[in-house]
């Protein structure tokens, strides 16, 4: 008597002890259509169902299958961004940048920020407050052209005394031919510390050394 082999490749090919393939999910449309014939060879013959109905109702699935589709592409595409954004921003850790503000921060007998005019003007001062409203200082930066200027103090008040590191009030006037004044908006200049990626509308914000956390879309320029 011969020997039979039970090999897998034997079994499998008289079709026993094959792995069965796994079917891939049923579309909602799919189903729709198994549901619709069901129903269609169930119908009372009497009272036909309307077939138009089902067609408007498949419509629908369809529609709704390509909104979610066009919905995760915009959510991959978000998602992508997002990761963009954060790379580039993590390449900002330790520069300097400068953002619209009234306060500056004090940092090793420096300070520095930057006033924006709109015209050229004669004369621009730039006074500074102590953390309990006291003028400390008055920067005379004398006659600028319209645009933004920078500008840096070196801690120390008008008598030399050096001061303690921390933040400090800036206000900036300008003098116009003519005689006219202006209070100018003023800018800080400060250091990246970190880079907080938010969720959702909440993007992405830089953690600045003394100024707390700022938008990207905040920043103004950017220094090595």
């Amino acid at each position: 008597m011969e020997n039979i082999t039970s090999s897998s490749a034997y079994l499998e090919s008289l079709g026993l002890g094959a792995t069965p393939k796994s079917e891939e999910p049923a579309s909602k449309s799919d189903e729709f259509l198994t549901l619709m014939l069901a129903q269609i060879e169930n119908q009372d013959p009497l009272e036909p169902m309307d077939n138009g109905q089902f067609l408007t109702q498949l419509a629908q699935i369809e529609s709704a299958g390509g909104i979610a589709d066009l919905q995760k592409s915009f959510d991959n595409m978000a998602n992508t961004l997002q990761s963009n954004q954060a790379l580039q921003a993590s390449s900002m850790v330790g520069r300097n940048v400068v953002v619209p503000s009234d306060t500056s921060v004090l940092r090793n007998g420096n300070l520095s920020g930057a006033v924006g005019l709109a015209d050229d003007a004669e004369r621009v001062d730039v006074k500074i407050y102590n953390e309990s409203g006291s003028l400390v200082r008055t920067l005379d930066l004398g006659a600028l052209s319209g645009g933004i200027s920078s500008f840096s103090w070196d801690g120390k008040d008008a008598e030399g005394n050096v001061l303690p590191d921390g933040q400090y009030e800036i206000k900036s006037t300008a003098w116009y031919s003519g005689g006219a004044t202006e209070q100018l908006p003023t800018m800080a200049n400060a250091t990246v510390e970190s880079v907080t990626i938010g969720s959702g509308s909440q993007g992405i914000a830089l953690n600045l050394d003394g100024l707390g956390s700022w938008r990207m879309a905040d920043v103004l320029q950017i220094h090595q």
